[in-house]
């Protein structure tokens, strides 16, 4: 049985990564920031913070592959520039495998691009300027730069949180819905969304071609976050009047995740017989998750008293 080390297990990516290949992996897990406990998956805590202590725990582990889910490891939608981490935490751990010998995949972001430009691709150059997406390529060019052979994973994840509701998250969007509140999404932002677990799914094709290099693997449907949001209600059986769209300004739609960041996939899906998903249907797989208590494998920890928080229902 092939053992995985993931690395952010916290992040909505790495979360469901971590649960969805355990069925067939022994599959281990850290997180950046918050520790998190994920049914059948070995957590290991807080992921080391040096070279040489990452060294130390692969050497302990001894994976026969490494999966590190990046600084935006889901929506750029939910994600703040405050949340990137330096670009060098994910070379090391490139660096590493290298070393090592190992097979490596970086999970990156789309918010790297940003518009007039659709659907985006691989060697696409209508970047964002803003500061965090710059952040993202200078680590994809680290990562590359340590691992020649790494391979590099640029997507639109949603899915359930390992940490719970938080910001503007999906999660939280469901509670506000479920309480009959409104909820606001802009119209201006457009990206492919792909359900974590399809990810997850489609990943394992591109480890048996060999694949190796920059690939955009995310869903099939470019779609905004106030269509998106309507599609959720409406999937979840909760008012899509409870959607309103909102306006933004024009400093807004330049900045960080706030543009046009579709990605086009027809490079991995020549090279591997893969199809990726429509939005619906990753969207029913998230509702039948929620409902066969998928969900409820996701556990966090309190880190100053180490109690396991309850989510809600």
């Amino acid at each position: 049985m092939e053992r995985i080390l993931v690395a952010g297990s916290d992040s909505v990516a790495g979360g469901n990564f971590a649960a969805a290949w355990s069925s067939g992996a022994t599959v281990s897990g850290v997180a950046w920031s918050r520790p998190v406990d994920i049914a059948d998956v070995h957590s290991l805590g807080l992921a080391p913070t040096t070279a040489a202590a990452v060294e130390q725990l692969v050497r302990e582990q001894a994976p026969d592959r490494i999966v590190c889910c990046g600084p935006v490891a889901d929506s750029c939608w939910n994600a703040a520039e405050a949340r990137l981490a330096t670009p060098e935490r994910f070379a090391a751990w490139a660096g590493v495998a290298q070393k090592l010998g190992l097979p490596f995949t970086y999970l990156s972001s789309d918010a790297v691009f940003t518009g007039p430009w659709l659907f985006h691709r691989e060697q696409g150059s209508c970047y964002c300027n803003s500061h965090g997406a710059r952040l993202l390529r200078t680590a994809e060019s680290l990562v590359a730069e340590a691992c020649p052979k790494a391979l590099i994973v640029r997507s639109h994840v949603f899915g359930w949180s390992p940490q719970g509701p938080q910001g503007d998250a999906l999660e939280t969007m469901l509670e506000s819905l479920r309480a009959g509140e409104s909820v606001s999404r802009d119209y201006f932002r457009h990206a492919t969304p792909i359900l974590a677990t399809d990810l997850a799914n489609l990943l394992p094709a591109c480890w048996a071609a060999k694949l190796d290099g920059l690939f955009h693997i995310a869903g099939a449907e470019r779609v905004n976050p106030f269509r998106f949001a309507c599609l959720v209600a409406d999937e979840f059986r909760m008012a899509m009047s409870c959607v309103e769209p909102l306006e933004v300004s024009l400093d807004s739609r330049k900045a960080f995740g706030g543009g046009e960041t579709s990605l086009q996939t027809r490079k991995v899906r020549k090279m591997v017989d893969l199809s990726v998903p429509l939005l619906r249907e990753g969207l029913v797989r998230l509702r039948e998750q929620m409902e066969s208590g998928y969900r409820d494998r996701f556990q966090v920890t309190d880190v100053s008293t180490g109690r396991v928080l309850e989510r809600a229902a």
